[in-house]
């Protein structure tokens, strides 16, 4: 298993930040692996579908991800369902912060293969920050 996180600060509201993190259309501006992504259901609400179209390793993946848990400005956590392999887990908490917020972000997979997990494990601690940095280069417009 390999697990991931990040906290960072923004000095952009709340409310802002968890705009962004949920305009699921905007993902390819601040996730470099993400070809396409949209909300598949009608609302963002728990139960809901995310499809995502990520660029990994050279290879095209779609993956569909179920909103797990959503506070609307606070919380949204993205899981793949049952039997997905690798499964992946995604939670985002935006915390306000002065007159800023605090965004923590914590990424699970399960499931990668065993020879390949310090290879992604060390890809993922690279990728994680310059993909909240080009976040703050998205909010900043």
């Amino acid at each position: 298993m390999i697990e991931i996180g990040h906290r960072v600060a923004y000095p952009q509201a709340r409310e802002a930040v968890f705009s962004a993190v949920t305009d699921f259309g905007g993902l390819p501006a601040w996730q470099a692996d993400v070809v396409e992504a949209g909300l598949a259901s009608p609302a963002l609400e728990r139960g809901a579908v995310v499809h995502q179209v990520r660029k990994v390793l050279g290879k095209r993946t779609e993956t569909d991800l179920v909103v797990s848990e959503f506070v609307p400005g606070e919380a949204l956590v993205l899981e793949t369902g049952d039997g997905s392999k690798p499964s992946v887990r995604q939670s985002y908490r935006v915390v306000a912060d002065g007159a800023g917020c605090v965004l923590e972000f914590q990424l699970r997979l399960d499931g990668v293969p065993k020879m390949a997990e310090h290879l992604a494990k060390a890809q993922l601690g690279k990728n994680v920050p310059k993909m909240f940095a080009a976040l703050g280069t998205v909010l900043a417009g």
